[in-house]
């Protein structure tokens, strides 16, 4: 294979990686967009990323599939034959368009919904910003169209530049703490600062309180409820999630702000170490792809802390053949947050095919020894509570938000239990690591795809969860070049992929396993009887309209073979229609009414004025406690059921 065969086959990689990004961000677009719009749109968000999975494992296979190297070749063809085709050397002509539309057709959908805060200043920042990217990427191309070789410094100090103005630009104006993760992670810090330990619950019970997040109501569109009252008001994320905001709390800036270079380190990154690859001519590209990249953008704009846990397991990944540095680097990102934890099996046999047993084992060790010197002092203090604090967001019995296939059970649409989703969760997991392991010799280089597929059943899928590992893969090109190169150990035959014993068995036996596997929870679900509803919406009337907003609404409700009392009944509001806030519109009872046939008329009303309903739309209310729910849709038009 030649350089430019080679080079054609890495842009169809990150061509890949590019829709893989897309597919898995499109979800939040679409919940953006239509709100939560039922069984039909729970197929569509699956199917994203089902299709976003496949096609990061198929950027990321070594060879390519043959398909795809073939219709690769039939494109090319195609361009060259058709009267379209520009006359100038390469694709110069259309880069304008395509970065123009990849950036301004999602932001301006979202700006629209609200996903991004509309503002002429940002918009205007954003198009100088995506004017001067695409001038500068002509300016590359036209370098190369002479021959002339990119000036690496120059290149260095203007993309600095650009990223610091970009975010700037995404973050001004930002709210200081946009959701309750930030305000919980800056208050811990601020709490260990006075030397006081933020695992034990009560320590942080009165975060919002400390805040004023009450002053003009509590803002229920960033906090996370639970299913039986009340909302989350404890640290559930590793210590360095605390750690990152002591300067903050120390100087006094704001927490989002403080976050703000580390965006600017991953395109940088990318563009150093592309330039001193074989793909230097593709330098570029992973540049605009994470600066350019709408869902990028949102998190800029935000401050989310999701990018410190995002870059040191991109520099542990590329650093992976000197296993102490990619371990310290991996346990780094595990002590931020728990989304990384699920690439470590799939990273370490990666290590131990590829760099030996002895390597892999300091690896494993680097990682534990940071993850327990980061977290050392709180699991000392107070073992249980650190623990207890780690595994919540599992354990907690709080309200489903997000996409994917939980929309079924959190929006009753169908029973099934949170179980059966915990349990699909490790059956993916236990599958995707068989299958990795096995099929290693074509899948090797993939292991930043399992995460996307596994996390397909969390029962609270969230953006944050899939939109980094298409982003992280952009470092994996410069690791596949052509086939299986020297760098793989083949001194050492037991590890070519194949289970001793096994031989062309794996054909038959691998599949009938992972089917079993994801069986299994299925089976589970079927097992478990199914009782009459503990609840039973049996119809509403709307009670109260004002300024075009609903503000009362009388449930007639039932309650069957159930502990559950009237009064601890909650109720959520979930639209159909564009929204910015996942956990619906919270609602509670405010006067009770019993009827002759033991149901009872309960008159609810929003716990604040911003969860009012518009007064048209179409609206499914859930009464629910626990593990109990029911479900009631209900369209409005003029305040009027229709």
């Amino acid at each position: 294979m030649n350089d430019d065969e080679e080079i054609r086959l890495h842009r169809a990689r990150i061509a890949l990686i590019t829709i893989s990004s897309f597919m898995v961000t499109i979800p939040q677009l679409l919940w953006t967009v239509l709100g939560y719009g039922g069984t039909l749109l729970i197929l569509a968000d699956t199917a994203l990323i089902i299709i976003g999975f496949a096609t990061l494992l198929i950027a990321l296979t070594n060879p390519l599939p043959y398909f795809v190297s073939r219709a690769l070749g039939r494109f090319r063809r195609f361009l060259e034959t058709n009267s379209f085709t520009p006359k100038t050397k390469g694709m110069r002509p259309y880069i304008s368009l395509v970065m123009v539309l990849y950036l301004l057709v999602p932001y301006t959908i979202s700006t629209i919904m609200g996903y991004i805060r509309p503002s002429f200043l940002l918009l205007a920042l954003y198009v100088a910003i995506t004017v001067i990217c695409v001038a500068f990427l002509i300016k590359f191309h036209k370098q190369r169209a002479r021959n002339q070789d990119a000036r690496p410094w120059h290149y260095l100090v203007v993309l600095t530049a650009l990223g610091l103005l970009w975010t700037f630009a995404f973050w001004y104006g930002s709210p200081s703490f946009p959701t309750d993760e930030m305000a919980l992670d800056f208050y811990s810090a601020h709490l260990l600062i006075n030397g006081i330990n933020p695992y034990i619950p009560i320590n942080t019970a009165n975060v919002f309180t400390f805040y004023s997040f009450g002053t003009n109501g509590l803002p229920l569109d960033v906090v996370t409820p639970y299913s039986s009252g009340g909302f989350v008001t404890s640290l559930s994320y590793p210590a360095l999630a605390v750690f990152t905001y002591l300067p903050a709390n120390l100087f006094g800036f704001s927490p989002t702000a403080s976050l703000i270079p580390l965006y600017v380190i991953p395109p940088i990154f990318l563009y150093w170490v592309y330039k001193d690859s074989k793909l230097k001519s593709l330098a570029l590209v992973p540049v605009f792809l994470l600066l350019l990249n709408p869902s990028y953008l949102v998190q800029v704009s935000l401050g989310y802390p999701d990018i410190v846990w995002m870059l040191f397991t991109m520099l542990s990944v590329f650093f992976y053949r000197k296993p102490v540095v990619s371990g310290i680097l991996m346990g780094l990102a595990v002590s931020v947050k728990q989304i990384p934890w699920l690439v470590l099996p799939f990273f370490l046999i990666f290590l131990y095919r590829e760099i030996g047993r002895g390597a892999s084992l300091k690896w494993t060790l680097s990682v534990a020894g940071v993850f327990l010197l980061a977290n050392s002092i709180f699991i000392a203090l107070n073992p249980q509570a650190f623990f207890s604090a780690i595994a919540a967001p599992e354990l907690q019995h709080i309200l489903g938000i997000g996409f994917g296939p939980s929309q079924i059970a959190f929006l009753d649409i169908f029973p099934l239990s949170r179980t059966f989703f915990s349990l699909m969760v490790v059956a993916l997991f236990v599958s995707s690591i068989i299958a990795y392991y096995v099929y290693y010799g074509k899948l090797k280089y993939a292991f930043l795809a399992f995460p996307i597929i596994i996390f397909l059943f969390n029962y609270r899928l969230l953006l944050s969860y899939l939109m980094f590992w298409p982003l992280i893969a952009l470092i994996m090109p410069l690791f596949i070049q052509n086939g299986v190169k020297a760098e793989t150990r083949q001194k050492e035959p037991a590890r070519t992929g194949r289970l001793k014993g096994l031989g062309s068995a794996r054909r038959i036996v691998v599949p009938v396993i992972l089917v079993a596997l994801i069986a299994a929870p299925v089976a589970y679900e079927a097992t478990v009887p199914v009782h009459h509803p503990q609840i039973d919406i049996q119809g509403l009337s709307i009670t109260g309209v004002s300024n075009y907003n609903v503000t009362g609404i009388e449930v007639m409700v039932s309650l069957q073979n159930t502990n559950i009392s009237y009064n601890q009944l909650l109720y959520r509001i979930m639209p159909s229609a564009p929204t910015t806030n996942m956990n619906g519109y919270l609602w509670e009872a405010s006067n009770f009414t019993q009827l002759p046939n033991g149901s009872e008329l309960i008159q609810i009303a929003p716990m604040n004025q911003n969860q009012q309903l518009s007064s048209s739309g179409s609206y499914r209310l859930i009464a629910y406690y626990g593990f109990s729910s029911d479900a009631y849709v209900f369209n409005l038009s003029s305040g009027k059921l229709s």
